[in-house]
């Protein structure tokens, strides 16, 4: 969803979860893969070609 351009807000709002609990979900996907930015997580997305 974050890799589709969608918001944290719109996200948590179609998952019936807090903004916070996705923006924890966001923040420790990137950690585990060594990503610093929203952008990095897409590249990543792209070149492993997930959905």
């Amino acid at each position: 969803m974050i890799g589709q351009g969608e918001k944290l807000t719109s996200i948590a709002d179609k998952l019936n979860l807090s903004v916070n609990t996705i923006a924890s979900f966001k923040s420790r996907i990137q950690e585990k893969l060594n990503l610093n930015s929203t952008a990095s997580l897409i590249k990543f997305k792209l070149n492993n070609k997930l959905i």
